[in-house]
């Protein structure tokens, strides 16, 4: 082979790398392109998104997000009179669900709110109790006039030491943690780093995909010795969560309402069983002496799947019963919170 045939091959080989990226990166668009976020050190979640962007998430369910004003994924309405924010982590914020159907748009739908928002979604990706607790002046700071705050859980198992480092708050500071700062602070390379992230979502599934490989990595070579068999200390959890707990009534007077969603197990015989922590108890009884309402799911799903054969997580394009919550779960959430709030009043 020639010198000048060998450079025509390499040519048309490169060549026909770049059109099979530039088409797989165009498919990608179709399945998943989330919205840029804008990491912070302060506020109601650890990061906002750019305002009036849409994203699509379709590795799992098919959900389109659009960004409002203020960073979040919400409709851009403004707030209603009397509004309750709404957070949590990815369930909460709706991943992979449908515009629309997430339990805060449900209770919305249910209020009979169509140009305002009396529930406001701040979810936030892996924001969990003690993150939430952690940012909690942020919440309260950022968001001032809420009427009381809706905070989703799935798990009420926290380590002693992150129960701890929430107690090591951070605040709120406009001219820091709002989006106008965030935008304003934007340099050249990182509007660059944005387009990029925006016009190549197959970069970012690469990374993605990579980042879940290694984590499961992690996980399956967990030999024996270094699994945690330390015994539950039930009183050492019990002062460490009442720590937290005092530190958020300390901060916020308003109602709080805790939604809680424990796992479920399907069982090959078809039937379901509500995994129970021993954690979950003692979580409880300290919302109760604090004055925040607890709500547990757990007779709701059950319910659901015996009655109406219908799981909480799962969707059409996923394995049943796994990942997120799906429609029917962010129904059987908004159902139970719009039940305790009429109860209460609320309308």
């Amino acid at each position: 082979m020639t010198f000048k045939k060998l450079i025509k091959e390499l040519v048309q080989w490169i060549v026909a790398f770049i059109a099979a990226v530039f088409i797989l990166n165009l498919l990608t668009f179709s399945f998943y392109h989330p919205v840029i976020e804008i990491h912070r050190n302060g506020g109601a979640s650890p990061g906002l998104m750019i305002p009036h962007q849409w994203g699509l998430l379709g590795l799992e369910g098919y959900g389109i997000q659009t960004t409002d004003s203020r960073g979040y994924v919400n409709p851009d309405l403004p707030l209603a009179k009397d509004y309750y924010c709404v957070t949590g982590a990815s369930h909460t914020e709706g991943f992979h669900s449908r515009k629309g159907e997430r339990f805060s748009d449900y209770l919305n739908s249910k209020f009979g709110y169509t140009d305002s928002l009396k529930f406001y979604n701040i979810a936030h990706t892996a924001y969990q109790f003690d993150e939430i607790a952690m940012q909690f002046p942020g919440i309260v700071a950022e968001f001032p006039d809420m009427k009381g705050l809706i905070i989703e859980l799935d798990s009420t198992d926290y380590s002693l030491e992150q129960l701890e480092n929430s107690l090591d708050q951070t605040g709120y500071s406009a001219d820091e943690d709002s989006i106008e700062a965030l935008l304003s602070r934007q340099t050249t390379k990182d509007k660059i780093v944005n387009f990029v992230k925006s016009s190549f979502p197959i970069l970012r599934e690469l990374s993605f995909q990579h980042e879940t490989y290694k984590t499961f990595k992690k996980s399956s070579g967990v030999s024996e010795r270094e699994v945690d068999t330390t015994e539950f200390d039930s009183n050492a959890y019990t002062i460490a969560l009442s720590k937290v707990m005092d530190l958020i009534r300390s901060e916020y007077s308003g109602p709080i309402i805790i939604v809680f969603h424990p796992n479920i197990i399907l069982h090959t015989d078809g039937s379901i069983e509500i995994q129970e922590l021993p954690t979950d108890k003692l979580f409880e009884e300290e919302c109760k002496k604090h004055d925040i309402s607890f709500i547990n799911l757990s007779d709701c799903f059950y319910t659901a799947y015996n009655e109406g054969h219908t799981l909480p997580t799962g969707f059409w394009n996923t394995t049943m019963n796994s990942g997120h919550i799906n429609k029917y779960g962010h129904q059987i959430i908004a159902d139970a919170l719009y039940e305790y709030l009429i109860l209460e009043g609320i309308n």
